[in-house]
């Protein structure tokens, strides 16, 4: 069967001097094409097909020069059933209905379709006709069907044959017994498939195989078939079917048609052009022994009823289609693609995003417009940065707070932030943590303080002006994002460049400026204090953040006998929602959350500018059975902006088996496991992959947890080391588990007292180690001191001339630990790059029995480009139970790295450690 299975409404035709709408047209039908064509499954020169066909868009100044690219790139595909199609005409009114029978003889009956003339199988008339004719067909003892045809088929002509036979009785009068029709494949998709990812269980694609139709056939048992056709013919699938099951023989006159039976769409474009693609085919492939050559002779269907008789049917031979493969989407080589790739670029983000984001009816964005401004700019893009700007802006579009655009450039581009962390608080941006203490401290700067500017513009005015890039499901989850020490952060900028930010202290309104030198910084906020502790009134208190899998049994022991347990979510769990939440109830089987699983089985067509609602899966995810006893006192889950995807999937958890009370501000609103793909210029993009809502079908997505009791903490609360949300926590806690008023107020004053203790502590074990640190930096390069037992290290240099899989290479020699168990080791020497536009550094690393327990890889103090000699340093702590310590060299993207001098040597135990453990 070959038929038209989707069609669009009228779309207006564009004026063709318009490129960006053309462009539309064209990026919506390789998109459909690119996702549901069963035969670009197995193989990958569709990209090229479009890059070739953009240009020509373009540049086309009429409808003929659009209707010749887009014909460009279908005719590659090689498929006649892929093509650009005259806009459907109605058939001339000749008085017949393209139905013709003959009776050369008392048993030979002769059936002659002419496809371009069918008026369409509904039709009463038609219906009437063909019941006749079958009773006539059934009546005879050979059977010819003539489908030769003088115009080529049309998505009408097809349609209309393959109806005649199935929706009347002719099929029927032409089998004998039961047959099955040929059975179809199509592209499925359960998400996108991750490109960079093995393929899981969240994300799956292959092929949906329809079953044949069965036709109970009502043939005269001595009837004999014959189906004859040339180049131009529509072969119904009952000729196949007949044929393979040796009930009939196909004759072709001259060149055979293709056999490529299966569904097609049909794509109304602008400017008024139509073009067909193909969404199904055949599950098996016949070879050329599927037709006879028709037999010489003027009286065809005498030749016809000769060969019958002289021959047996012969049975053509199939073989099962090719098995397919998901079409890869490569991000390629890093820098400024040409054009074609950038405007590719753009059509693969937007088919991504409609066909495979769950959460596109919740952009409420203008989808097609955004796509022909990204088409603008990418255009007018001239340098690697300008094209990583358009595509951000375009991409923020999608409001997800996985929504992240990833690689090489824009690490090079955005990878540096500044040493501290800042939250949005209030309306001001409030330095929450200090990274590097001794840079900060050198320039005055204090938890607590606010920025006022960045590069002397005022904050709201470097917010506003970032915020266009910043992807976030939330006004918060952008906030976030625009402060954090993300590449869309209002501080980001190129690793080594500078920086100068203004501040003011809590209660002054005297400003400064400090200058700092961009470093890579990854940041895992650590609260002070124990992680798992019981707080006054005997209220439980467990740190999510840093709270591992493994020790969640020891915790509910310690906490068993509390009467509350305060968990703070603000930060990003370590997967223990699942041995957590199962404790927290008395019942099994629980309901955890309900997941909304994309399922895209057809392309969408476009109707206006609307696409059509997307389909799902809903399934619910069910919690774990407990492992141990269980804690069924109440919980308060404490939240803020900085919950996001596996920590608002922990509050879901947490809320459908404890009925646990949200306590601070509302979170970033982004969950769904992350699938990713890339783009043209070495680009990455991520985004959420499947829906997730709460059990009892809530929006979670671009709304996030909200709290039950909201508290939100101020800069002066920050300076002062006072946590109003852990405070508003205890609070709950205790009235939850009925505490009285005397003794919760007892306990909210032994809170504040014990919280103003951790603080005045803390920052004096701050002030030690930045004095600590700064002697190291003054000897750096030269022993420390109380050093001992200096030894000469050996590392080779290291150098790259062309970008590595993974983006950096490395070297390493192993050290024995034996003499060092115990103590701290001081690693250092001279560093030089060149031409290492990414950096380059020298790492070390202490393991133990279980694996590493010690890093540095000087990821916050890289040296880049050509530097010259430099003195580095690294102090690690060398657990009693080591193994080895590892040390040597990193070299990120291209460009050399040496080393000289290189020492290690033992240094008190109380000197401060550098690196990320």
């Amino acid at each position: 069967m070959i038929a038209a299975s989707l069609t669009a409404g009228a779309r207006p035709a564009a004026a063709t001097s318009d490129p960006d709408r053309l462009l539309l047209s064209l990026a919506e039908l390789w998109g459909n094409i690119a996702f549901f064509d069963p035969r670009l499954a197995q193989k990958n020169d569709w990209d090229a097909s479009a890059l070739a066909a953009i240009p020509n868009v373009e540049a086309a100044t009429s409808p003929a020069a659009f209707v010749n690219a887009i014909a460009g790139m279908l005719a590659t595909l090689n498929d006649p059933l892929t093509r650009v199609v005259a806009s459907p005409q109605p058939p001339p009114s000749t008085g017949g209905d393209g139905l013709a029978l003959s009776t050369p003889d008392a048993q030979t009956a002769v059936l002659t379709i002419d496809a371009a003339a069918l008026p369409g199988a509904d039709s009463p008339a038609v219906q009437s006709r063909a019941t006749s004719l079958a009773r006539t067909l059934e009546s005879k003892t050979t059977v010819i069907v003539d489908l030769r045809q003088t115009d080529a088929e049309s998505s009408d002509s097809a349609d209309n044959v393959a109806m005649l036979f199935e929706a009347t009785q002719l099929e029927a009068s032409l089998a004998r017994g039961k047959i099955q029709l040929p059975e179809y494949r199509q592209r499925y998709y359960n998400g996108l498939t991750n490109t960079f990812l093995p393929v899981g269980e969240n994300y799956t694609g292959g092929f949906i195989v329809d079953d044949g139709t069965v036709v109970s056939g009502t043939a005269n048992p001595h009837e004999r078939v014959a189906f004859v056709v040339n180049a131009r013919a529509v072969l119904p699938d009952i000729a196949i079917a007949l044929a393979k099951a040796h009930q009939a023989v196909i004759f072709s006159d001259g060149p055979p048609p293709a056999l490529d039976g299966g569904d097609a769409g049909a794509l109304q474009m602008d400017d008024g052009v139509t073009a067909q693609f193909r969404v199904a085919e055949y599950l098996e492939v016949a070879d050329a022994s599927f037709v006879q050559a028709l037999p010489a002779g003027n009286d065809f269907a005498a030749r016809i009823a000769d060969w019958l008789d002289h021959h047996s049917s012969p049975v053509p031979s199939f073989q099962p289609a090719p098995a397919g493969v998901t079409l890869p989407m490569e991000a390629g080589p890093a820098g400024l693609p040409d054009e074609p790739h950038r405007i590719l670029a753009v059509f693969r983000i937007f088919n991504a995003i409609r066909y495979f984001f769950p959460y596109r009816d919740l952009m409420h964005e203008d989808w097609p417009a955004a796509t022909m401004r990204a088409f603008r700019e990418v255009r007018a893009a001239n340098d690697e940065a300008s094209y990583i700007r358009a595509i951000r802006r375009y991409y923020a579009l999608i409001h997800d707070g996985h929504g992240v655009v990833q690689g090489e450039a824009v690490e090079k581009l955005y990878g540096g932030a500044i040493p501290c962390v800042s939250r949005y608080l209030h309306g001001e941006i409030v330095v929450t943590n200090l990274v590097d203490p001794v840079a900060c401290s050198a320039a005055g700067v204090r938890v607590g303080d606010v920025v006022t500017a960045i590069n002397g513009v005022p904050s709201r005015q470097a917010l506003a002006a970032q915020r266009p890039f910043a992807n976030g499901s939330t006004p918060q989850g952008v906030a976030r994002n625009l402060v954090a020490a993300y590449a869309t952060s209002i501080f980001a900028g190129p690793p080594g460049s500078t920086i100068a930010v203004t501040f003011r202290h809590v209660g002054s309104q005297k400003t400064f400026t400090a200058r700092f030198r961009r470093r890579e910084v990854f940041v895992r906020e650590e609260r002070s204090g124990p992680g798992v502790r019981v707080l006054p009134g005997n209220v439980g208190y467990v740190d999510l953040n840093r709270l591992e899998a493994g020790d969640v049994d020891a915790m509910f022991a310690k906490l068993a006998s509390t009467r509350a347990i305060i968990f703070d979510d603000r930060g990003y769990p370590r997967g223990t929602a699942w041995p957590i939440a199962p404790r927290l109830t008395r019942a099994n089987d629980v309901r955890a959350a309900l997941f909304d699983q994309l399922i895209v089985s057809a392309p969408y067509i476009r109707e206006g500018d609307e696409f059509p609602k997307q389909s799902f899966r809903s399934f619910y995810q069910m919690l774990p059975q407990a492992t141990g006893a269980r804690y069924l006192a109440p919980t308060v889950t404490l939240i803020d902006e900085r919950t996001l995807s596996q920590a608002e999937h922990t509050g879901l958890f947490f809320e459908a088996a404890g009925r646990t009370r949200f306590v601070g501000t509302p979170t970033a609103g982004a969950n769904g496991d992350v699938t990713s793909f890339g783009v043209p210029g070495g680009l990455t993009l991520a985004f959420s992959g499947q829906g997730v809502r709460h059990v009892d079908g809530r929006q979670l997505q671009r709304i996030g947890l909200t709290p039950d009791v909201r508290s939100e903490p101020g800069a002066a609360d920050v300076a002062a080391g006072h946590d109003v949300v852990l405070e508003a926590g205890l609070r709950e806690a205790l009235q939850l588990s009925n505490a009285g008023r005397p003794g919760s107020a007892a306990a909210l004053r032994q809170l504040r007292v014990m919280e103003r203790a951790e603080f005045v502590s803390s920052a004096k074990s701050l002030r030690e180690a930045v004095t600590l640190q700064r002697a190291e930096q003054a000897n750096l390069g030269k022993s420390l001191p109380g050093a001992t037992g200096t030894q000469a290290l050996t590392i080779a240099s290291l150098s790259s001339d062309k970008p590595t899989a993974r983006n950096y290479i490395s070297n390493g020699q192993r050290i024995d630990a034996s003499a060092y168990r115990g103590k701290a080791v001081h690693i250092f020497g001279m560093i030089q790059t060149t031409n290492a536009a990414q950096g380059g550094a020298c790492w070390a690393r202490v393991d133990g029995p279980n694996g590493p327990t010690a890093l540095d890889n000087m990821l916050d103090r890289m040296v880049y480009g050509t530097s010259g000699w430099r003195p580095f340093s690294i102090v690690l702590k060398v657990p009693v139970d080591a193994t080895s310590i590892f040390a040597g060299l990193l070299l990120f993207g291209q460009g050399k790295v040496d080393v000289s001098h290189v020492t290690i040597e033992v240094v008190p135990a109380d000197m401060p450690a550098t690196g990320l453990m």
